[in-house]
């Protein structure tokens, strides 16, 4: 089980609502979620606080002790570096077992290597059978990046109401849906 929340998306306390009422063992459910962009920059333009702050906010709106993934949502937030130093931090506090990234291109994840830092352990990036993004993926692989997709299903926006698009005629000769054929 895995829940994908983020701060920008308003529902962690939602989320948390659910996780504390579903009976479910915290240890059984794999807990997402991201900083987002305004927390990039603290007071005076340092980062350390405000995504400690940021990641602590999620936590009490979440009503748990830590995270398992913390990832900072998209590098538009600027101050990626000191922002990802802050990230390692974070985690070496035990507020979140590991972290990463979201929405970041080579050229970011460039800039982390060139920097000497650590590399995160995830890249959450759109990747779907209409958009596979090799060359994202084999970056990836080459530096120990595990590579987490969203919108598999390319936000149902390329399903076909007449059944006659190329997916549609390889889920049928399955016996599948479109959308199944397309995680698989």
């Amino acid at each position: 089980r895995l829940i994908d929340t983020a701060a920008l998306y308003q529902n962690e306390a939602d989320v948390g609502e659910a996780l504390a009422s579903s009976g479910i063992p915290r240890e059984q459910v794999f807990v997402v979620t991201k900083l987002q962009p305004l927390d990039h920059h603290g007071e005076k333009g340092s980062s350390g606080d405000k995504v400690e702050l940021a990641l602590r906010t999620s936590l009490e709106k979440l009503n748990v002790s830590s995270v398992d993934l913390y990832l900072v949502h998209n590098p538009k937030g600027g101050n990626i570096i000191e922002v990802w130093k802050s990230m390692l931090r974070v985690r070496d506090l035990g507020l979140a077992k590991a972290v990463g990234v979201s929405n970041f291109g080579i050229p970011h994840l460039q800039g982390l290597k060139n920097a000497g830092l650590e590399m995160p352990e995830v890249n959450q990036i759109e990747l779907h059978c209409w958009w596979q993004q090799h060359e994202i993926v084999k970056f990836h692989e080459e530096e120990g990046i595990v590579t987490m997709a969203y919108s598999p299903l390319a936000r149902g926006q390329r399903f076909s109401a007449a059944g006659k698009s190329v997916l549609a005629q390889i889920a049928t000769s399955h016996s599948k849906t479109e959308a199944a054929t397309a995680i698989r």
